[in-house]
């Protein structure tokens, strides 16, 4: 596991009868804007309100394509 809040990579085991929260995930389209010295920024294609994500959340390279 990866920790969201600072990116360092976490090593834990759980018991089969431990229970974990459930994560809240939501699937959206982002359009890739740029990349600056911190990480890239997107912007969302529903209501083009823009994120930025650390370059160092990504464990591999993102998969961005660009549209002609």
């Amino acid at each position: 596991m990866r920790g969201l809040a600072d990116g360092v990579k976490i090593s834990k085991r759980y018991k089969t009868t431990e229970q974990v929260e459930r994560a809240f995930v939501e699937d959206r389209d982002f359009t890739y804007l740029y990349q600056d010295g911190e990480g890239f920024t997107f912007m969302n294609t529903e209501n083009y309100d823009q994120r930025s994500s650390r370059r160092t959340l990504s464990a591999t390279p993102l998969p961005i394509s660009r549209k002609a």
